[in-house]
């Protein structure tokens, strides 16, 4: 050990003195309970006894069950005020609440009906990184003004209702429904349309499709994201071309940096990143969850056998 563990070690000792100094110590309530699986061990013996040569006893066949631990997946839950721990094959957490675990019953009652996302803020697990969700988002983000308007938005219109103006809510087409509302006004058999159109003009008034028009508004994030891995903007206009430009981005969103050093060169300035708890903690919390049901179910018998 070199000399500067020792002066850590000197110096961790004198701060715990220091703060703890005037401490006392007080005993405080405990209960801890253990988890864990079992199966049933069956034996039949048979009832033949042979004595000797020519001598045999017949019995009852006998039959027994024992019931035999297995420590697959155990787990302990351990109370004291304010806090709620699992040690076992399921890792170890900690659950803290003072106010809403002074007692066993609160603790369990409290635990059994939080979510798990505000269960896990009250441990010292933190978020991590969900690349899967990133990019996700990342692709939400590139969809969103194209789906808009390929089938419409909600938006409203202004009335007059007793001599004021008044916004009402209304879906705003989009292309599909705008060119299903003009395929219905085609001019037939030589007469003109609702709108006093002959067919040369209902045709020429077609609607635009998003798909055709690369300079739609809704294709500008599609196209940062095209130049950002170099390919042309107008690949972003079909299926294959999407496809491809997204099968080259995917991989940049498995690590956090890539994914931002990503978006921002792509242009966007504001990256959507999501960071969820750990799987293992969200088993953790439902292993809580599972013991302290099982808790209560033994309170409840205590308190009928007290009675």
């Amino acid at each position: 050990m070199g000399r500067q563990y020792k002066e850590r070690r000197e110096d961790a000792m004198e701060s715990v003195a220091k703060w703890c100094d005037k401490h006392v110590l007080v005993e405080e309530p405990v209960r801890s309970f253990r988890f864990h699986s079992h199966y049933v061990e069956k034996k039949v013996e048979k009832g033949r006894v042979e004595h000797r040569p020519g001598f045999v006893t017949f019995l009852p066949t006998a039959e027994s069950a024992k019931f035999k631990y297995t420590s697959t997946y155990c787990f302990t839950l351990t109370w004291t005020p304010g806090h709620m721990t699992i040690v076992g094959d399921l890792g170890e957490l900690t659950v803290v609440h003072y106010h809403a675990m002074p007692t066993l019953e609160a603790a369990c009652n409290w635990l059994q009906s939080s979510d798990y996302d505000y269960l896990l803020s009250k441990t010292g697990v933190q978020r991590q990184y969900d690349g899967a969700q990133t990019y996700d988002g990342f692709k939400r983000l590139l969809n969103d003004e194209v789906i808009e308007h390929a089938i419409g938005r909600p938006g409203h219109r202004w009335i007059i209702v007793d001599g004021e103006r008044k916004a009402v809510d209304r879906w705003q087409w989009g292309d599909i429904e705008e060119k299903r509302a003009w395929r219905k006004q085609q001019p037939r058999g030589g007469q003109l349309n609702e709108e006093d159109e002959n067919l040369f003009e209902w045709f020429d008034a077609k609607p635009s499709d998003p798909f055709s028009d690369i300079d739609r508004y809704c294709w500008d994030r599609w196209k940062q994201a095209a130049k950002a891995v170099g390919f042309p903007e107008d690949s972003v206009l079909t299926a294959r071309g999407r496809r491809a430009i997204l099968s080259w981005i995917k991989g940049k969103f498995e690590q956090e940096q890539l994914a931002a050093e990503f978006m921002w060169s792509a242009g966007f300035e504001d990256p959507y990143m999501a960071y969820e708890y750990p799987h293992q903690a969200f088993v953790q919390i439902a292993a809580i969850q599972f013991g302290v049901k099982m808790i209560m179910q033994q309170l409840e018998k205590e308190r009928k056998q007290a009675a």
